[in-house]
């Protein structure tokens, strides 16, 4: 994506090993500040679905997809997610799954997590 082609050129034009000791703590700020403004340009860009299923016994459940792992850390979504809604669910190979139906309120607590509500696609 754009934030890891960035992250590329900026990390081959600047080396911590060839800075001196001070200049590299320099550079770890400077980096680790760099990182948070990928993060926000990385979930400007994520495209999430929410989308509901039915299971196994007629049972209902709620799908978020499209959230990278690597930027994201879902399990805490997830967590953050099923204590609003009072119920179970689990994250698996890069998405959440949550019991019940719960679409529009799950696109409603992503707004107020700081994910913008024109990347959020609820079907």
């Amino acid at each position: 994506m754009v934030a890891e082609q960035i992250r590329k050129k900026l990390n081959a034009h600047i080396r911590p090993e060839t800075l001196r000791w001070v200049e590299a703590a320099k550079y770890k700020q400077m980096s680790d500040s760099m990182d948070d403004i990928l993060r926000e340009l990385e979930e400007g860009q994520t495209k999430i679905t929410i989308r509901s299923e039915t299971r196994r016994f007629r049972k209902p459940v709620t799908l978020v997809l499209g959230l990278n792992p690597k930027v994201h850390d879902l399990k805490k979504i997830a967590g953050e997610l099923k204590r609003k809604f009072s119920t179970g669910g689990t994250v698996k190979e890069g998405y959440i799954l949550l019991q019940g139906d719960f679409k529009d309120e799950t696109k409603d607590t992503l707004i107020k997590l700081g994910f913008s509500e024109s990347s959020i696609e609820v079907v």
